[in-house]
């Protein structure tokens, strides 16, 4: 991932938690950051750092499952008539052949999140099963832009 700086709310956003969450990781060292104007940054390169730590995926790969769960029996997940969710397997032998795919995602989530509310991306690599999985919910015709993009991983 480049360098680009990223927002509490718009890493909190990426990982599904609250903002006050991400603080918390700041504050504890678990995710690094800086203070830009008074405002806490994180850079693309070290929130995939802390996407790829085995604790965090394990708790991530719990509150996916539980909040796919609730999307599945039909609970509202984005307060919208017509709801989405896609959620893509990549069977690689590691959390790193994982990270172009992961990129490419985060890349268009972010170019998008700014335009849209309702964008939600969840990515673990389960090493035991060599998948690494990203859950993405969002406008339909969004997760299709995401889903045209992804034809270089196919293979």
């Amino acid at each position: 991932m480049d360098k680009e700086l990223l927002t509490v709310e718009e890493v909190s956003g990426i990982l599904g938690v609250h903002p006050i969450t991400i603080r918390r990781y700041i504050k504890d060292n678990k995710i690094k950051a800086s203070k830009i104007g008074g405002q806490w940054r994180i850079t693309s390169s070290d929130l995939k750092e802390f996407m790829c730590v085995d604790n965090f995926n394990g708790r991530v790969a719990k509150n996916s499952a539980s909040t796919l769960e609730e999307f599945v029996q039909g609970k509202k997940y984005n307060n919208k008539t017509l709801e989405s969710c896609v959620i893509l397997n990549y069977h690689v032998a590691s959390a790193d052949k994982a990270t172009p795919l992961c990129e490419k995602i985060i890349s268009r989530v972010n170019s998008e999140h700014s335009n849209q509310s309702g964008i939600n991306f969840q990515y673990y690599y389960m090493e035991e099963e060599k998948n690494a999985r990203i859950i993405i919910y969002g406008k339909p015709r969004f997760l299709g832009k995401i889903l045209c993009d992804l034809d270089e991983f196919d293979s």
